[in-house]
């Protein structure tokens, strides 16, 4: 866990010297997120749980991304506990408004592509012939989704799709296709003038 935390760091830390301080955009959010996973021996378990993103706005309608998503499944008791995976993840997303006439609308579309590494605990992978209760992979996602723009500063996540790809190791396979879902709000600190 502590090597996921400080490349958590390490990337927003990244991601905050990479701009110049008369930059674009920069926005922040939060999100409820539900996760279908097949880790545990292969068994599909629906996670719950929240994510995490600051985001820069590049040219040309580009943001880089940085995001880290936190979710659980629940416990089934004392010998069951409940699995939980942490993603850290960064890359770009490229999103615009939908044009009317010459003005733009306050729905934004926009599709994404995020690489970088995910931890699993309090699950049973497999490593040297017995399980352990931890494991780090690498991981990617691709997905999209839709903002409404309600103020100049907050905008509604109303929906978040991606497709997740984990090669955590379980007892049938080397990798998992995993389905995120997520909605949220995001937060505008600093604006282009």
């Amino acid at each position: 866990m502590k090597t996921a935390i400080a490349t958590i760091a390490t990337i927003l830390l990244c991601l905050c010297l990479a701009v110049p301080a008369g930059a674009q955009n920069l926005n922040v959010g939060g999100q409820f997120a539900y996760q279908r996973s097949s880790t545990l021996g292969g068994q599909a378990l629906n996670l719950l749980g929240g994510r995490a993103e600051m985001a820069y706005s590049l040219p040309q309608h580009v943001w880089m991304v940085g995001e880290f998503t936190g979710t659980a499944a629940e416990a089934g008791g004392p010998t069951q506990p409940g699995e939980a995976l942490y993603t850290y993840l960064y890359g770009l997303r490229y999103e615009r408004a939908i044009p009317k006439g010459n003005k733009e609308t306050s729905i934004s579309p926009f599709i994404q592509f995020l690489g970088g590494g995910v931890y699993g605990t309090d699950g049973a992978f497999p490593k040297s012939g017995q399980l352990v209760p931890n494991a780090n992979s690498f991981a990617y996602s691709l997905g999209g989704g839709i903002e409404l723009q309600t103020s100049p500063r907050v905008a509604v996540r109303l929906i978040q799709a991606d497709y997740l790809f984990t090669q955590l190791p379980n007892q049938v396979g080397t990798h998992q296709n995993n389905l995120r879902l997520g909605v949220g709000v995001v937060y505008t600190l600093r604006k282009k003038k």
